[in-house]
Parts: C-alpha cells; sequence; structure tokens
C-alpha cells in the first residue's frame, strides 16, 4: 500500500510509468504530478538553466516581451501571483505542482511574469519585464525559479533609450536600417566577416555620440566602430576608447544628412557570443574631470568634461580623508563610461595658471607637493617652478593614464632660463650594431655585432636609451640579454625604451658625471639630460617618472608635454615632485606546493624595488617541520628581482598536521639608509608531502670553491626509479657572474640510458667574495630538484692582489 501527500484537488487518473517506478497523478482541475511508487514521495523536476535572453536590454519605464532559453524551463501559466518575498511573479500553470515556474530579479524595481508561451518546448519561455522609470541605467540580474530550483542568473541591460534589434540585412551601407535618434541598438556579428551597418539622420552643429558596448557586457567582440558621411566616405573611428575595451565615437556634424555606423570586429570574427549594444545620439557623455587631485578634508570642486557637456558644468566634492574618492556625477543627466575618481592629498595640491608655456611664466610649486594640469591645446606644454639645494634628489612622476587620461606625458627638468639640465655623460668605449633582426620596446634582448667582446653588468646605448647586459647569447640561436622586469627590459638612468631597426647602431658607454675630463677615444660622447618619457622599470605605463639630483642651488624648472603632441580637454594630468622614499616587498611565487619524499621543489622569490632602492635583500624561513629543509638564507643580488630556493622533504619525512605550517615564518631584510628593515612575506601555504619520485636529482659535491676568472667542475647524477627518458636541467640560483659553461647546443641534459654528467661552472673576473646555495632542478619527471650545494667565491693567490 502507498500513501501520497494530500492532493490540491480530486485525483482523476494513475498512471504507472513504463519503468515501474514512476506514479503520474492527474487532478480534475487539470494538475498532475509525478510520484516516487517506493516512497510516495513527490519527483521534482530537473533544476533549471538559463543559457540566453533576447532582447538583452530594455528601456525603462516600458514592457518589453524577453525570450528565455535553456533547459527545464517548464511551466505555462493560467495566473500570476505577487511573491512577496521574490519580488517577482509566480505562475500557477495549468500543468499543476511540476510545472510551477517563477521568474526572478536582484532588483525590487523590475517587475515580471511568465507568459503564454509560442511553443510548447521545455527550452524556451517567454516572459514580460518592466523596469521602473526611475531605475538607475546599468546591468541587472534574471533568474527563473521551478519546483526543480534555481537557475544560474544572466544580465540584463536597462536604459532610457528606446532598445531595438538590428535589421539584417545590414553587412553594406546601402543596406542600413534607419533608426530615430536617440536609440540603443542591439545587434549580433554572427559569422567571421559580418560587418553590420546604422544608418541616422543629423543635422549640421549636432554632436553625436556613438557608444560601443561588447566586451563590456561580456561579448567576445571586439569592436570597432567606423563612421562614414553621406558621401560614404569615413570620417571618423575607433577601436577602444582612451585605453577601454570598447570603441566610442564622437563627431561634430558639418552638414546635415544621412549618417552611417559600421560596426566590425578587430579580426573580423563572429559568432553567436559576438554581440553588441550600439547607443546613438546627442549623448550628453561625460569622459574626464579635471582636476584629478584635490586637497584633503576640504570641500573641491571639479569640472566635467566630455561630449554635449556645457562648458563650465561642475559639481562640488565634498570634504573627506585622503585617498580615491569617486566622482558624484549624477547619472540620470549625463553618460559615464568608466568610474571618475580624484585623488585627496595631505600634502600641497594646485592647479596650474595659465599661460605657463614659457620659463619666466611657469607656475610656481611648493615642494613636497602636486600640481594638476592639462595639455589643452596644439603645441601646448606646461612648465612649472621649484626651488632646490645642490645635491637634494627629487622625484618626478606624472598620473595621466592610471587617471583615465589619454596623455602620454614627457617630463623634461630645465633649469631657471629653461636650458636642460645634464645628468650625466655616456662616453662610448665600443661601437657595434644590430644584427639579424630589429627589435621592439618590449623585447628583453637582442643580438650585436661582436657580442663577445662585451661583458656583464656593462652599460649599452641604444638610440637613446640605456640598457644593462645581464646575459650573454647562450648559443648560436640566442640572443644578448638584458636585465628585465615582468619579461621585458629594463631602462636605466630614466631612458625609455623604444623599436629599433635592424642595422641601428649601439654603443658599450661608461657613465661620468658631468665635469669629468674625458680622454678622447674616437667615439662618441653621448649628454644625458633629466628627462623621461615611459617609467624605465615599466611600472607606470604612458605615465612618466625620473629621479633628480640638483647640481646647484637654485629654482629649476619641469616641463609638462604630449610626447606625441596629441592635446584636448580631457588631456589631464597630476604632477608630483616629492622626495625618494627607498622601501621593498618581497613575494613568494610558489605557495601550497608539493614536494616529494627524498626529493626538492623550487621556490621562486621575486622584490618589488621602490624610489631607487636596488642593494641586496636577505630572505629567512623559520619554523619548518620537522624532517623539511629550505636552501636559506635565500639573497637577491643588488639590482636583481629574483632569486630561488629549494624546499627539500627527507626520504623519512612524515606528513606533518595542517597547523604545522602555520607556524612557518618567512622574512626578508635590506639595508635602507644604514637601517635594517624587515618584511614579513607570504607563507608556504600548505606543503603536501608525496611519496618517492621516478627520478632523484643529486648534484655532488656539496661544497664548491671558485676563484674569479677560473672553471671549476661538479657532477650532476640521477637515481632513475622507474623514469626511463632524458632529462634536461636548470642549474638555478648560481651568483651572477657564474654560469654553466660548454653546454653545447642541448642544454644540461643527461641521456637515455645515462645516470650522470660532468657539468662547468665559470665565475667571472669581476665576481666579488661570496658564499651562495645553488641547486640542479630537473625540467620533466615532475620537476625534482636535488639538495643545495654551497658555492663560495673567494680570490686567492694573484688574483686576490688586482
Amino acid at each position: 500500500r502507498l500513501s501520497l501527500v494530500a492532493q490540491p484537488d480530486w485525483p482523476a487518473a494513475l498512471a504507472l510509468a513504463a519503468d515501474n517506478k514512476t506514479l503520474l497523478v492527474g487532478r480534475l482541475d487539470g494538475s498532475f504530478a509525478f510520484y516516487d511508487d517506493t516512497n510516495g514521495q513527490v519527483i521534482l523536476p530537473p533544476k533549471p538553466e538559463l543559457a540566453a535572453l533576447w532582447p538583452r536590454g530594455l528601456q525603462r519605464g516600458t514592457t518589453t516581451r524577453v525570450k528565455l532559453t535553456g533547459k527545464y524551463l517548464v511551466g505555462r501559466p493560467s495566473q500570476a501571483v505577487k511573491d512577496p518575498v521574490h519580488d517577482g511573479l509566480e505562475a500557477r500553470p495549468t500543468n499543476g505542482l511540476a510545472g510551477t515556474l517563477r521568474i526572478e530579479f536582484n532588483h525590487p524595481k523590475l517587475q515580471g511574469k511568465v507568459v503564454s508561451a509560442e511553443t510548447e518546448r521545455a527550452d524556451e519561455t517567454w516572459v514580460e519585464i518592466t523596469p521602473a522609470a526611475d531605475l538607475p541605467r546599468g546591468s541587472y540580474q534574471v533568474g527563473i525559479v521551478t519546483e526543480g530550483g534555481k537557475s544560474g542568473s544572466m544580465p540584463i541591460e536597462v536604459d532610457d533609450l528606446p532598445q531595438v534589434a538590428e535589421t539584417e540585412e545590414n553587412n553594406s551601407p546601402k543596406n542600413a536600417a534607419v533608426v530615430a535618434l536617440p536609440a540603443g541598438i542591439w545587434g549580433t556579428l554572427a559569422a567571421r566577416g559580418d560587418v553590420d551597418h546604422v544608418a541616422f539622420e543629423a543635422k549640421a552643429g549636432q554632436t553625436i555620440v556613438c557608444e560601443l558596448a561588447a566586451k563590456s557586457l561580456g561579448s567576445a567582440l571586439d569592436g570597432v566602430l567606423t563612421l562614414l558621411d553621406p558621401a560614404g566616405e569615413v570620417v571618423a573611428g575607433n577601436n577602444d576608447f582612451d585605453g577601454r575595451q570598447d570603441p566610442l565615437v564622437a563627431y561634430t556634424v558639418p552638414a546635415d544628412g544621412r549618417y552611417t555606423v559600421r560596426i566590425s570586429d578587430l579580426a573580423l570574427t563572429g559568432s553567436a557570443k559576438h554581440f553588441y549594444r550600439l547607443s546613438i545620439g546627442e549623448l550628453p557623455y561625460v569622459t574626464a574631470c579635471f582636476p584629478v587631485g584635490v586637497p584633503a578634508n576640504q570641500e573641491a570642486e571639479i569640472e566635467l568634461i566630455g561630449y554635449n557637456v556645457p562648458p563650465g558644468t561642475r559639481l562640488k566634492l565634498p570634504a573627506g580623508p585622503p585617498g580615491d574618492r569617486p566622482v558624484p556625477i549624477d547619472t540620470n543627466r549625463f553618460r559615464v563610461g568608466r568610474p571618475l575618481n580624484v585623488l585627496a592629498s595631505a600634502a600641497s595640491e594646485l592647479v596650474e595658471a595659465e599661460p605657463n608655456d614659457a620659463a619666466d611664466k611657469a607656475t610656481p610649486i611648493a615642494v613636497p607637493g602636486s600640481v594638476n594640469g592639462r595639455i589643452a591645446s596644439a603645441g601646448d606644454v606646461d612648465l612649472f617652478r621649484f626651488e632646490a639645494k645642490a645635491g637634494q634628489t627629487w622625484m618626478i612622476e606624472t598620473e595621466g593614464e592610471r587617471r583615465g587620461s589619454p596623455i602620454d606625458t614627457r617630463l623634461d627638468v630645465l633649469d631657471a632660463k629653461g636650458m636642460p639640465v645634464l645628468r650625466l655623460l655616456l662616453q662610448a668605449v665600443r661601437d657595434s650594431y644590430l644584427e639579424f633582426r630589429g627589435i621592439d620596446s618590449n623585447s628583453g634582448g637582442l643580438r650585436p655585432k661582436n657580442w663577445e667582446e662585451m661583458e656583464l653588468n656593462e652599460f649599452m646605448y641604444v638610440q637613446g636609451e640605456v640598457c644593462r647586459v645581464f646575459r650573454m647569447p647562450q648559443g648560436p640561436d640566442s640572443e644578448l640579454a638584458f636585465y628585465q622586469l615582468g619579461g621585458r627590459r629594463r631602462n636605466y638612468f630614466d631612458t625609455s625604451p623604444t623599436s629599433h631597426a635592424l642595422g641601428d647602431s649601439c654603443y658599450t658607454v661608461e657613465p661620468h658625471r658631468p665635469g669629468e675630463k674625458l680622454v678622447p677615444n674616437g667615439l662618441p660622447v653621448f649628454p644625458l639630460y633629466y628627462a623621461n618619457d615611459d617609467d624605465m622599470e615599466r611600472k607606470l605605463g604612458r605615465d612618466s617618472r625620473l629621479t633628480c639630483t640638483a647640481p646647484a642651488d637654485g629654482a629649476y624648472l619641469v616641463r609638462v608635454s604630449d610626447v606625441r603632441g596629441f592635446s584636448g580637454d580631457r588631456f589631464v594630468y597630476r604632477l608630483t615632485v616629492r622626495g625618494p622614499k627607498p622601501d621593498f616587498e618581497v613575494r613568494l611565487a610558489d605557495v601550497n606546493p608539493t614536494v616529494a619524499r627524498g626529493s626538492g621543489r623550487r621556490l621562486s622569490f621575486s622584490v618589488d624595488r621602490h624610489d631607487g632602492f636596488d642593494d641586496d635583500v636577505t630572505i629567512d624561513v623559520a619554523g619548518l617541520p620537522a624532517g623539511f629543509a629550505i636552501s636559506t638564507p635565500v639573497v637577491i643580488q643588488a639590482g636583481h628581482v629574483e632569486a630561488r630556493a629549494v624546499l627539500n622533504a627527507m626520504a623519512d619525512a612524515a606528513q606533518p598536521p595542517p597547523e604545522a605550517w602555520q607556524h612557518v615564518k618567512i622574512a626578508a631584510k635590506a639595508q635602507i639608509a644604514g637601517q635594517t628593515v624587515t618584511k614579513e612575506v607570504n607563507g608556504l601555504g600548505q606543503v603536501k608531502l608525496a611519496d618517492k619520485p621516478n627520478l632523484i636529482v643529486r648534484l655532488e659535491p656539496a661544497d664548491l670553491t671558485i676563484a674569479p676568472g677560473t672553471t671549476i667542475t661538479a657532477t650532476l647524477k640521477v637515481d632513475r626509479n622507474g623514469f626511463k627518458d632524458r632529462v634536461q636541467f636548470d642549474v638555478d640560483n648560481l651568483p651572477h657572474g657564474v654560469i654553466v659553461d660548454n653546454i653545447g647546443l642541448n642544454g644540461v641534459l643527461i641521456p637515455e640510458g645515462q645516470d650522470e654528467r660532468q657539468i662547468f661552472l665559470t665565475c667571472a673576473r669581476w665576481v666579488p667574495d661570496t658564499d651562495r646555495k645553488f641547486h640542479a632542478l630537473a625540467n620533466n619527471a615532475g620537476g625534482q630538484a636535488s639538495q643545495p650545494v654551497t658555492l663560495h667565491v673567494r680570490r686567492t693567490g694573484p688574483l686576490a692582489k688586482k
């Protein structure tokens, strides 16, 4: 006997499914439900899955019919009942309990109901959605709830513009549908090579804004907008506006007529995921604000900049503490493509006084402090005057791109008469040129002629930028590598990276202070002035930074310009002159590692250096559980940004309890201005102990001594516990200037069937006395590492006297 739960109406029919496990009950009111015939429990439908909705955009204050597609979207309504919990509508469908369907939103001012289906398919349903007339423009979430559960939510966009769908065929200007402005047009570039066109009528003097939203909505489209005039000529275009993901075109119409916007993908790709919304009209659109820095704890006045924004539009920013402050823009009045923020500073915060494009008109500033300016017109430059004492060092930097400005600043330090201030003389001691190929501004090295004559740590002058040699070519198909940051070459003396062509000249140079007497050698001497385009460490994007040491007491000028000669109201920046604050942070990259018993795992430490700090950083690890060891101390050498260590597990190590790893402390210390500064480093996390690996790496002997200018040998061995392939190795953490020599074309490897090989370590003549732990790492077999070996560099005998 099987008892079912109480029924909402008289059961009129029973049916048993073919699997003899499911009972179907039909009722007089037309509803039905499924039950498990073993226990009488209701069998719920599967959880709904919402995959797509169309259209994706709604106009607030109007009702829009939206098609939802997915899986298990069951239910057909006969009446709608208000749901006070979900602020949606619950449909009481004719097919009963198993078909209950409700639409859900994340905002109470969105209302909707399920409407009659246009098909009887469970993979789609239709709803009507009504955003309130005062609902702010933006992205909201919609989801479906059935007896089977709640679907994932999907975004739906609400705007104040009428939202319309593209009209196909529209792949040429002559087929473009004409839309009444303003409007939001939704479309899709459905296939490779697809382009869409939208036409509109415009009057002379109107500023028409065309804003494409694609990447910002989660689309795969890398959009390009192209504006055509009535004759079909291109008059404007854009891909990524001011560095954002999506394009925007604003155009002041010179004559009445029909204009056309072309929407395309940068790579001409297309699919169902290449959807977009194009908003067109005389839209009040804010692109920037000025100033971008204000005094803290004071009310400030902010000017809004943009298209169709009345000149002189300003708003009040309430007083607040130091830090980033959002600009409170009225989004009902203005559109804005990104949030705008200004920096509230406790230091001096000024605004430039125009005209200030000549030495005798420079805006005076107090230092340390900041001043806000903009490159407003063609040929505009801004000059600022400050006082400095001989020997004082100042950090001078701009914030433009980091504040959303399109400006690409350049900084120059001038004397009181407006002449460049000499920083260094770079005397060439060896000439060369680029072979094989040119390089771009991101390349980590190059191939110079006669590289064999060069030495590590030498400076190389390449068409205005100064780099430093980090590593010699490691084979016939290798390049000379420079010191790098983030995979891109680092510059020195505040020079900026540029591209260089095949055959361009380059020179090994030695820096000399101004006034030093140089011995002529037939090669050029390059004067280097205090100037910078892009930060030499590549941390600030297009913004500039330089370090200036005043050669004498007096007044100095800072000149700010756009390196490309571009200008406009939104080309704003904030210039700061401050004292240096040398500092550093160290990070461990390899957290939560797995290490095998009897083997080791590489650990990588990196340092982020600030304001000229360039000395050694020493890292120590304390509190390791029994059976584990790390090759400490780990030293990140002066001028370097990375060092590596090895975490070893003994052959008989046991897995410690999880809390044991919380007691491991990693600390980094360095000397700054004669003081020891200690910084905490992120921990190892949870270290997992693995069983004995199929390959164990050994490096012998455990202690080695080498003299500068000599070569010694070491032995690399492997214990093969089932691993039969060749083994390729890296040798990690050697002192700079000590290399693994004679590696041939294949690098350091042990072939199949062999268990050991000899390696050669060569030490350059200039390497100072040092003690450093290094290890060998197998690049296959799970990245097994050896126990550390201590290398002592010692100058002995005749070498010690040189």
